[in-house]
């Protein structure tokens, strides 16, 4: 039993001594814990950044005006007023969750004398559909009030009655008794809003006439398969595999000291890890083809842009071989760099987007996942699968793809370097 005790306190010892390894075993799950709080539970009880929004007004009118108003007045929501273009642009590249349009003739219909059913055209992104309730929530809640306050408003109620009134008079394509008869019903409707409690006419309003016509935002113009919006997760996590498979045996073939035999070729050590990250590059661009293939025959994920697509799979190819080249030099053991690079591929997961959707973080870890190439990658392969986007449109996230690439290849070229004889 004391040989065995005495065992014991030696390996705890050399994981003490050992500050890289110490850190994965006691100070990542730490970060993990807090960064999983701090993802379901808000910022400190505070709620989850507000949804963003286009907003159109079709009607200009005074009454949608109000309505625009209150619905800047949520904290739920963050509004832009746009054109419809421009609004369906910014749904389609993903800068906004959704957009509302409020038609024209939205006065007229859910004036107080409005009786038509008044449609709300709501473009959402696909990606996003869990959203379109709180949208919905929302702009219902704030409609609610609007025509709640508008009928309790007895003045506003008489003088539209009034105008009405009017208006009928000089209506000369009404018959004379139809015209009486209307003149007569509005005459008494004045003198009876003129003594009717304002809270009774509150009670009476609502918004049963008013419903949302949502519709996914694509090029295209129709919804597509459900798994069009996981394939490209999907296609990320392939990647994350290949790179935590490739990074292990890099150090594998340091601690079986095959790098140090192939020194003796005329062989650089830049070299090596190019070779190594080519066949990485090679085995993932493999995994994105085949992907996309099953999806496409077998789950019917669409294919918008092939050309755009090949430069996607070879810009995130690129990525996570580099990624793969800095990783498999961090440590100096197959079980240290194997916890080091799971670790750091599951965070960059976690922030892009390929763990839970980045519009259930709070604010602060939105802004955070910008950074993630995971994140990039992921708007990258939706870009051209379903999302529509031009060579422009994709040039930005297939630069940062290619930046990070490069700058994990640089770094695990100067950490071989400094350990060469």
């Amino acid at each position: 039993m004391r040989a065995i005790v005495t065992m014991a306190l030696k390996d705890l010892r050399l994981l003490a001594r050992d500050r890289f390894g110490l850190f994965w075993v006691f100070g990542f799950p730490l970060l993990l814990a807090v960064l999983f709080g701090a993802m379901f539970g808000g910022e400190g009880g505070r709620p989850l950044k507000a949804l963003p929004v286009a907003l159109v007004d079709l009607d200009n009118t005074k009454l949608s005006r109000e309505l625009l108003a209150r619905l800047k007045a949520s904290d739920a929501l963050e509004l832009e007023l746009l054109d419809k273009n421009a609004a369906r642009e910014a749904v389609r590249l993903g800068r906004k969750a959704a957009y509302v349009a409020i038609p024209n003739g939205f006065e007229m219909q859910a004036g107080v004398f409005g009786n038509e059913t008044v449609v709300f055209e709501c473009g959402i992104d696909p990606s996003r559909r869990a959203e379109a309730g709180l949208l919905r929530g929302v702009l219902m809640e704030a409609l609610g009030k609007l025509l709640s306050e508008q009928m309790g408003d007895r003045d506003k109620l008489r003088s539209a009655a009034q105008g009405a009134e009017m208006g009928v008079r000089f209506n000369d394509k009404l018959p004379p008794e139809q015209r009486e008869k209307i003149k007569t019903f509005l005459a008494q409707l004045d003198a009876f809003l003129a003594d009717v409690d304002p809270q009774v006419l509150k009670q009476g309003a609502g918004t049963e006439a008013a419903r949302l016509k949502e519709e996914p935002v694509l090029r295209g113009g129709s919804a597509g398969s459900s798994f069009e919006i996981t394939f490209p997760s999907g296609m990320i996590w392939g990647l994350i595999g290949c790179v935590a498979t490739f990074a292990v045996s890099l150090v594998r073939e340091r601690t079986s000291r095959t790098l140090q035999r192939l020194r003796f070729a005329p062989v650089s050590s830049s070299q090596v890890l190019a070779g190594k990250a080519l066949a990485c590059l090679l085995a993932g661009l493999a995994t994105l083809a085949g992907l996309a293939v099953l999806g496409a025959l077998c789950f019917k994920v669409r294919v918008e842009n092939p050309g755009a697509l090949a430069l996607a799979f070879l810009a995130c190819g690129v990525c996570f071989a580099g990624l793969m080249a800095g990783i498999g030099t961090l440590g100096r053991t197959e079980q240290s760099t194997a916890g080091a690079g799971w670790a750091i591929l599951m965070v960059l997961a976690m922030f892009g987007g390929a763990m839970m959707p980045v519009y259930f973080m709070p604010a602060w870890m939105q802004a955070a996942s910008n950074v993630s190439p995971v994140r990039w990658g992921i708007l990258a392969l939706e870009g051209a699968l379903w999302r529509g986007f031009s060579l422009q449109e994709l040039a930005l996230p297939l630069a940062g793809l290619v930046a990070v690439g490069a700058a994990g290849f640089a770094f695990g070229a100067a950490r071989l370097a400094r350990e060469e004889p």
